[in-house]
């Protein structure tokens, strides 16, 4: 099962305290669990980055997680994701993919994007774009907004 970065515990690299004699830290998670937190150093121009490392895929991260065993991982080896990449509702997929699609090719404002999601407005033709492929984006946009009102009544 997939979770929610947003929702689970993390612990962030500059949570914890770091000296250059240091490779780890012990960390209390609750009353009773103490976890040992190793620490992961890459040089750069003016000295040490520091990174957590992850217990099982050994990679660098600034953010550990805490499982439901009480041991912290990456994002990656608990399978989270953002919220914003994983929605359950189709509308707002519907609603997300517009709003992109109109960024991206359009280079529309937030007023422009609401007028095509409220009134199905297509946003005007940028000023460098040729004829064909503005009409080639609008077909698409007006595909996205059709499916965006099948969600919607459904």
């Amino acid at each position: 099962m997939y979770g929610i970065v947003e929702k689970t515990q993390k612990i962030n690299i500059n949570q914890l305290p770091i000296d250059n004699e240091n490779t780890g830290f012990y960390y209390k998670l609750n009353s009773q669990t103490t976890r040992f937190i190793k620490f992961g150093k890459i040089k750069n121009g003016f000295g040490y980055r520091v990174y957590l490392l992850c217990p099982k895929c050994k990679n660098k991260f600034n953010n550990l997680y805490l499982s439901d065993s009480d041991i912290l991982l990456c994002r990656f080896c608990m399978k989270l994701h953002y919220k914003s990449n994983r929605s359950n509702d189709p509308k707002e997929n519907s609603i997300g993919k517009i709003k992109r699609y109109c960024r991206i090719h359009f280079k529309a404002n937030d007023t422009q994007i609401n007028l095509v999601i409220i009134h199905g407005i297509s946003p005007s033709k940028p000023i460098r774009m040729k004829r064909e492929k503005y009409k080639h984006h609008c077909r698409i946009l007006h595909k996205l907004y059709y499916e965006y009102l099948i969600r919607l009544t459904k």
